[in-house]
């Protein structure tokens, strides 16, 4: 093994440490469970028992996270909002495609104003499921809470900061691709 070899070797190394940090710091292990799957990984051991937040922090393993809004990105959003534990509109064309083909190539999460009501992450899956999202792929998603650290974002409602503030008048005007006139 060469000297480039090593330290990409030693990059994946703190990369897959640093995941297991962030991964017991949003409540996705104990710090027991932490510290186990630290001595797993510094030990080069197999980790495909563990679940599959875990799994993918094992040198090499890093993918970038693409964190999605629910709605107006993938749920439709026709209606509008009728509450945390309802969601009455069908997925937006093309929305169980992409997350599946998606989940082949990064991290997802599914990050909703809803995640903050007691039911709703489910009443999300049990959508997603209802729309056919494969088991497989919906095991491979997490549902953070609040907005999780991650390379892109996906959503209806943002502005993409290129250095340059938008006027007030832009943001006033700003409105979601559902909205817009056709």
């Amino acid at each position: 093994m060469d000297s480039a070899d090593d330290a990409g070797s030693a990059d994946d190394l703190v990369s897959a440490l640093e995941r297991l940090e962030a991964l017991q710091s949003r409540g996705f292990l104990t710090p027991a469970e932490a510290t186990r799957a630290k001595e797993r990984v510094l030990s080069g051991e197999d980790l495909s028992d563990l679940p599959g937040e875990v799994q993918r922090v094992g040198r090499g393993k890093h993918r970038r996270t693409l964190c999605l809004d629910f709605d107006g990105v993938l749920h439709s959003y026709r209606s509008g909002w009728r509450g945390p534990l309802s969601i009455p509109d069908p997925p937006v064309d093309g929305a169980i495609r992409f997350l599946t083909q998606a989940a082949e190539r990064f991290d997802l999460a599914i990050c909703s104003v809803r995640s903050s009501f007691p039911g709703a992450i489910e009443v999300m899956k049990a959508w997603l499921r209802e729309h056919g999202l494969e088991e497989r792929v919906l095991a491979r998603i997490r549902f953070p809470v609040a907005k999780p650290p991650a390379e892109l974002y996906l959503d209806d409602r943002g502005w993409r900061f290129t250095g340059t503030f938008p006027t007030f008048d832009e943001l006033a005007d700003l409105a979601p691709w559902t909205k817009k006139a056709k």
